[in-house]
């Protein structure tokens, strides 16, 4: 996958934007993509996550447990890597629908 693959969303600032973003950066790290939708898959359904509407909470699990993964294939300095990259979207993210609240000089 391309790194301005097929984003469903590109705005990373929203939780679904954010999701897409984690899910193309997760698979473009793997030449077999079968594998790389297998273990997405499975670590989705683990994080309790949906797709159409992620939260935040969901989001930051499914780093995690991606990273966990990431372990048995990819070495300890990528994994950290990946995981600290992804968990910036995450966290970063905010559910559609909300607003981010602005602090304003005094």
């Amino acid at each position: 996958m391309k790194d301005k693959g097929p984003y469903r969303q590109r705005d990373t600032r929203t939780t679904i934007g954010a999701a897409d973003a984690i899910i193309v950066d997760f698979c473009k790290g793997y030449e077999d993509e079968n594998l790389a939708m297998l273990m997405l898959r499975q670590e989705i359904i683990r994080a309790g996550m949906d797709i159409n509407h992620p939260s935040k909470e969901s989001l930051v699990r499914l780093v995690e447990f991606l990273a966990d993964a990431e372990t048995e294939y990819k070495d300890n300095k990528t994994v950290i890597l990946n995981r600290n990259k992804r968990l910036l979207l995450a966290r970063g993210a905010v559910k559609m629908g909300t607003k981010r609240r602005v602090r304003r000089a005094r």
